[in-house]
């Protein structure tokens, strides 16, 4: 996995301008949940019309990232985003299910910015 790229993208997402100045080092994002946390804390506190707040559920060696607005009981279009990740253990579960969401979530905006939204 290519730490630096990932690591310099979450940067950007949490706005750390501090931490993208130095190309050699874009943080400890995937070594130490003190860094990752925050982007965690992050990701719950955006509020998207469609999928309502996001929820981040941490148990095990998994992680899963969902809008609040999720039902089982229906089919929704589009569907409510839902990204669950199992790796070895919970930080790396975490920090992959992360990258996920801030993957989707910058073409989600990029989108939306085409559309005039």
């Amino acid at each position: 996995m290519n730490y630096k790229k990932y690591n310099k993208m979450i940067a950007k997402f949490m706005d750390q301008k501090d931490k993208l100045k130095d190309s050699m080092e874009y943080g400890k994002f995937h070594l130490q949940w003190d860094w990752l946390m925050p982007v965690v804390e992050k990701i719950e506190t955006i509020n998207d019309p469609h999928h309502g707040f996001f929820g981040v559920y941490i148990s095990s060696n998994s992680c899963c990232i969902q809008g609040t607005n999720l039902r089982t009981d229906k089919k929704q279009e589009p569907p409510v985003y839902f990204n669950d990740v199992v790796h070895d253990n919970k930080l790396s579960s975490t920090y992959s299910a992360v990258i996920i969401f801030i993957q989707w979530y910058n073409i989600t905006e990029q989108l939306k910015e085409l559309r005039g939204k």
